[in-house]
C-alpha cells in the first residue's frame, strides 16, 4: 500500500512538473510574440522588434562616434549623452527599419509576390531554406550563395528580391504606377545632358611637350601659349626651339578613359574640363606641356543609346520611392 502511495506522489509530482514547464514555455512564448505595434493591419512583435534592434546597434554607435566623438560603452545606452539616449535613438532606428520591412512585405503579399508577412512566417520560411539547401548539398546538387542564411541574411536576400519583383509587376504595362514611357526617358535625358553625354564625347587635343626641366622651359611654354592664342603656333620659335618640341595629337574617348587616366591623366582630366580652343599650361613631374582642346565631338544618339537602360532604372527608382512612401502612409502606424 505505501507503494502505491509512493507511486501515486512521484506521479503527482512529475505532473505538476510537467505542467510548471508548459506554462512557463507559453509564458516565453508569449512574452515574446507580444504586439507592440501594427503597421496596417500586420503586427510587430516584441521579438521582432528586438531582431531590429541588434540589426541596427552599430548604425547608433556610428551615429553618437560622428556626431559626438563618443565610443559607447555598455554602460552609456541609458545615460543622456549630450541630450541623447542611446537606447532611445535605437529604439527610433530599429523602429522605422522594422515598420519599412513590414510595409515591404505587406505590399509584396498585397500583390502575390510573397506568401507572408508577419515575422514568425519569416523565420519558418528562413528554416525551410536552410533545410532545403542543406538537403541539396548533400545530394549533391549545385547550390549558388551560402549554404546556410543567417537571419539579417536571408531578410536582405527578401528585400532586394521583393523589391525588384515589384518594380517589375508594377513598370510591365502603361497602366501600371511605376511604368516608364519613352518620353520621360527622353525628357530626363535632355534636362541632364551633361550627365550622360560622356559615353558619346570624343575629344580632339594638341598636345606640345617641351622635354626640358629647367628654367627656361617654363618660358618656352608661357611664350607657346601665347603663340597659340594668337593662331601662329610653333612658326615663331627657332629651328632648335621647333627640334626640342614633342607634339603629340590625341583623342580621348569614354572608352578609353581608363587608358588614358593611366598613361596621361594630367592631360585626359585637364581635356575634360576644358572648352573648345582653351589653352593650358601643364605641369607634368618636372616638365611642361602646353595643350589645347582642339574640337570636342558629341554623339547625343550614342550617348542616348548608352544610358536609356540607366535612366529608365533611375527614374524607375524614384517612382517607386514615391509609391512606397505613399503605401507606407495609407498603411500607417499605431502602437497597441
Amino acid at each position: 500500500m505505501k507503494k502505491n502511495n509512493k507511486s501515486i506522489t512521484w506521479k503527482i509530482l512529475i505532473a505538476i512538473l510537467l505542467i510548471s514547464v508548459f506554462i512557463l514555455i507559453i509564458t516565453l512564448y508569449s512574452s515574446s510574440n507580444q504586439k507592440i505595434g501594427y503597421v496596417g493591419k500586420y503586427a510587430i512583435t516584441k521579438e521582432e522588434l528586438e531582431f531590429y534592434k541588434n540589426e541596427e546597434k552599430s548604425n547608433v554607435q556610428n551615429y553618437f562616434t560622428k556626431t559626438y566623438n563618443i565610443s559607447l560603452s555598455d554602460a552609456d545606452w541609458n545615460k543622456a549623452l549630450n541630450g541623447e539616449v542611446p537606447n532611445d535613438k535605437l529604439l527610433e532606428y530599429a523602429l522605422e527599419n522594422c515598420i519599412d520591412t513590414k510595409v515591404l512585405f505587406a505590399l509584396a503579399y498585397e500583390l502575390g509576390l510573397s506568401e507572408y508577412v508577419d515575422y514568425d512566417d519569416f523565420q519558418t520560411a528562413l528554416s525551410a531554406e536552410n533545410a532545403s539547401r542543406e538537403e541539396a548539398v548533400a545530394a549533391g546538387e549545385i547550390v549558388y550563395g551560402v549554404i546556410n542564411f543567417s537571419a539579417r541574411e536571408y531578410l536582405g536576400h527578401l528585400r532586394t528580391k521583393l523589391e525588384n519583383e515589384i518594380k517589375t509587376a508594377l513598370s510591365s504595362e502603361k497602366e501600371d504606377a511605376l511604368y516608364i514611357s519613352e518620353d520621360e526617358i527622353k525628357q530626363y535625358f535632355e534636362e541632364n545632358q551633361e550627365e550622360w553625354l560622356f559615353n558619346g564625347t570624343t575629344l580632339y587635343v594638341t598636345e606640345l611637350q617641351i622635354p626640358k626641366d629647367d628654367e627656361s622651359a617654363k618660358e618656352l611654354a608661357v611664350f607657346l601659349k601665347k603663340q597659340l592664342e594668337l593662331g601662329t603656333g610653333i612658326d615663331g620659335l627657332s629651328d632648335i626651339e621647333k627640334e626640342s618640341i614633342v607634339e603629340i595629337e590625341r583623342e580621348f574617348t569614354a572608352s578609353s578613359y581608363s587608358q588614358d587616366m593611366s598613361a596621361c591623366y594630367e592631360v585626359r582630366s585637364a581635356a575634360d574640363e576644358m572648352a573648345v580652343n582653351e589653352i593650358r599650361i601643364l605641369k607634368i613631374d618636372s616638365t611642361y606641356s602646353v595643350i589645347c582642346l582642339k574640337e570636342k565631338v558629341v554623339d547625343i544618339q550614342k550617348a542616348y543609346q548608352e544610358y536609356s537602360i540607366r535612366i529608365k532604372e533611375v527614374l524607375l527608382s524614384e517612382k517607386y520611392e514615391q509609391f512606397f512612401n505613399e503605401y507606407k502612409g495609407k498603411l500607417g502606424y499605431r502602437e497597441k
